[in-house]
């Protein structure tokens, strides 16, 4: 198992920790807004005291609606079925970080997105 994947569980683990506090509470505008905030404060936490994964502001709010959406309200229901956020464009985000995005998510869902955008971006 590589570090970057032991990273990306342990990065996982820690906020699905942080939100854990909200379960049983009713579905609602301001405990989505709640939720939302406790993932990118969570991130934010992590890439800004990191020494060797600094990522841009803009890019851990993407990161964040990524496991934001990810979020499960219920066995069969993603967060990401039911609400629409103004959500920040993978092209938008600077080529170094989408580089060490793809490196230490490679082994996860948003592995391949990461790749193609490399890709595309290589390629141009």
């Amino acid at each position: 198992m590589s570090t970057h994947v032991r990273f990306s569980q342990l990065l996982e683990k820690h906020i699905l920790e942080k939100v854990q506090r909200f379960a049983g509470r009713v579905f609602e505008k301001t405990l989505l807004i709640e939720v939302h905030e406790t993932v990118i404060n969570s991130l934010e936490e992590i890439f800004n005291k990191s020494v060797n994964y600094r990522l841009e502001k803009k890019t851990i709010q993407w990161l964040g609606m990524q496991y934001f959406n990810a979020l499960k309200i219920s066995d069969d229901l993603h967060i990401r079925d039911v609400v629409l956020f103004n959500e920040i464009e993978l092209n938008e985000l600077s080529y170094a970080d989408v580089k060490l995005m793809s490196s230490l998510f490679d082994e996860t869902v948003i592995g391949p997105m990461l790749d193609e955008e490399l890709d595309r971006r290589n390629a141009s």
